[in-house]
């Protein structure tokens, strides 16, 4: 008979470097976003803690003694940096006079990329016992509820047939399809679209604006400083507080360098203007590139779109990238060639009345976020419709 035990970590340091790597190296369905040297990365600049609402609560599941699952997690007090919004379901308990956090919170914070949530060789078997587990340490702690955001088929498979909601969102991916250049990306595009994109990149190249895409060693640690003012200037224009700190982006350039694809835009005088940040991963063969942060300190029509999206399409047409991910939201990438894809989260909901209430309000909006994926298909920038 199998002894199975669920066990809480306050700090990714205390599963232990060497093992964590090792389970989540089998897990084929990984991404860097999980990775140790990322989340060690985001703990160590106290970016994810008790005093920024994500307290650490990380669950290694094991079999007969060996860890089976590394699931990172979080006791959230808020709703912040997540990309997936329940804050109407949190007003809804408030209104109401129930708690609705801290509640439970399986995720990479701040970011919007599916992958592997439970990580590990478990089977399904495994699975759904780990899931028995949170649903009972969840009543046990008292609390109400538990979300699993932007996971992965092995775990929809077997949570939403014992009770746990599925939600669906859109994001927006670009896929190349084996171009020689820009250019001939541009010609699989609709000649409006084309135009368009065309005028834009004219429009910059008019004021002298260069963009230099950088990958690994070619990227300084005054790139990355630059790269953090930028980011700040974005939340600042928003009148928000930023989820990053500078240590944060140091930490990126030791740790992770040869991930890390900067794209920064020159002026005439060679005075940098603007820059955005993407992860570069060879997910199962297959080189991808996970667009994250951009920002700019000077306010110049259509720099995003050079910036965040021409120049890394243009870099991974000549690095023979297959894909890059623009990230949650943004349906103007649409017109700029990204297509939309679905993500899924699942959510359990502890109170039956509560849970009935949300279950009824997600068939409606998985309802019409099924009917707004097909109007966006129809509005491809492409030529011919894809996959």
């Amino acid at each position: 008979m199998s002894i199975y035990n669920l066990q809480v970590e306050n700090s990714i340091k205390n599963i232990g470097e060497k093992e964590y790597r090792k389970i989540w190296g089998e897990d084929p369905f990984k991404n860097l976003f999980t990775s140790w040297e990322y989340l060690s990365i985001l703990e160590e600049s106290n970016c994810i803690g008790q005093e920024t609402g994500w307290t650490i609560n990380f669950f290694t599941f094991r079999k007969n003694g060996q860890i089976k699952i590394v699931a990172p997690c979080f006791l959230k007090f808020h709703s912040y940096g997540e990309y997936v919004f329940d804050w109407a379901w949190a007003e809804a308990y408030h209104r109401s006079g129930v708690q609705y956090y801290p509640k439970l919170l399986f995720a990479s914070p701040f970011t919007p990329i599916s992958g592997a949530r439970l990580l590990g060789l478990s089977n399904s078997t495994e699975i759904d016992i780990f899931r028995s587990g949170i649903e009972k340490w969840c009543r046990e702690n008292s609390l109400p509820t538990a979300h699993m955001l932007f996971c992965h088929e092995k775990e929809i498979s077997v949570f939403e047939k014992k009770e746990w909601l599925t939600r669906k969102t859109v994001q927006f991916h670009w896929r190349n399809m084996s171009y020689e250049c820009f250019n001939d990306f541009l010609g699989s595009l609709q000649q409006k679209k084309r135009k368009k994109i065309k005028s834009e990149r004219k429009k910059i190249s008019e004021k002298n604006i260069v963009c230099r895409v950088l990958n690994g060693d070619q990227i300084r640690i005054d790139h990355l400083e630059f790269l953090y003012r930028c980011y700040r200037k974005t939340y600042a224009n928003h009148f928000s507080t930023p989820y990053l700190n500078e240590i944060f982006f140091n930490l990126l350039y030791y740790k992770l360098q040869h991930n890390l694809v900067i794209s920064i835009a020159y002026t005439s005088d060679d005075r940098a203007i603007a820059s955005s940040l993407a992860i570069l991963e060879n997910i199962n063969g297959e080189k991808t590139l996970f667009g994250r942060y951009w920002g700019a300190i000077e306010d110049i029509p259509f720099l995003h779109f050079e910036v965040a999206y021409y120049s890394l399409i243009e870099w991974s047409i000549l690095h023979e990238v297959k894909n890059f991910e623009g990230g949650a939201q943004g349906e103007h990438k649409l017109a700029r060639g990204f297509e939309p894809v679905v993500s899924t989260s699942i959510h359990w909901i502890c109170n039956e009345n509560y849970r009935e209430a949300i279950q009824e309000s997600l068939v409606e909006e998985n309802v019409f976020m099924e009917n707004y994926l097909h109007s966006l298909k129809a509005r491809s920038a492409y030529i011919s419709q894809r996959n």
